[in-house]
């Protein structure tokens, strides 16, 4: 594991920006720190970043029976002062010392149908949970609502560093990408352009790596069912 500033001052080695035994000045490395933050938010939008599972404990939701508000505290009133996640990948209620996990409904669901009516056929019982997708803070929304049980959720978050100390956690692969790319942004910010076209090969080489790594090919899948020696017609989408 590496932490920020292990890749920025390897990225800035590569750029040229300062030599073996040197180190980025503070407010240089401060600027390096929120680039090296939005190449981790590009890669998230094309869908390439590895994601942190975290783990929270609900005793009871405080703000509001059936809501549990995740998010920066600093953004306003929360149950989970957290980064906003970017899944909810599951919801369970701590009943007498057992987890019970709830079934998830999407919300376009919730709004065409009867969930939030659900008490009387649960006995106050949550079975099932959405989460809206607000920003800043998001919002998971327990059916029936109930502020009776602990909750235990698991959600999705984006590695990210918000000081040059932190850790960051990474499969093999990512570390030389994420410095290729660095390397590429201070070379252009620090006036070395004859580097650039080099620097970018490099980046674009172990990007490539990356996406073949988060596109692993697939096999195809059918019944198990014999079919003799006839064919599938596309054009009628039926086995002759």
């Amino acid at each position: 594991m590496k932490t920020a500033r292990d890749l920025i001052q390897q990225a800035a080695k590569k750029a040229g920006v300062i030599e073996a035994i040197e180190a980025l000045e503070s407010l240089e490395a401060s600027d390096a720190l929120q680039e090296l933050n939005d190449i981790i938010d590009g890669w998230n939008i094309d869908a390439l970043f590895p994601y942190v599972n975290e783990e929270y404990t609900v005793s009871t939701p405080t703000l509001e029976p059936g809501k549990i508000k995740i998010g920066p505290a600093t953004e306003g009133s929360v149950d989970v002062d957290a980064a906003r996640p970017n899944r909810v990948i599951s919801v369970a209620i701590n009943k007498d010392g057992r987890y019970f996990p709830l079934d998830y409904v999407a919300p376009n669901d919730v709004a065409t149908s009867n969930f939030r009516n659900a008490s009387a056929m649960t006995g106050g019982i949550p079975i099932y949970y959405t989460v809206h997708t607000t920003y800043p803070i998001a919002e998971i929304e327990i059916f029936p609502a109930t502020d009776a049980f602990p909750f235990f959720i698991t959600s999705q978050n984006v590695v990210s560093a918000k000081t040059l100390n932190d850790t960051i956690s990474l499969p093999a692969g990512y570390y030389p990408a994420l410095v290729a790319e660095l390397a590429v942004i201070l070379a252009a910010d620090y006036g070395n352009m004859e580097m650039i076209p080099q620097l970018e090969k490099t980046a674009k080489e172990r990007l490539a790596r990356v996406k073949r790594l988060n596109n692993r090919s697939r096999r195809m899948s059918h019944d198990g069912t014999p079919r003799g020696s006839g064919y599938w017609d596309i054009t009628t989408d039926v086995y002759i």
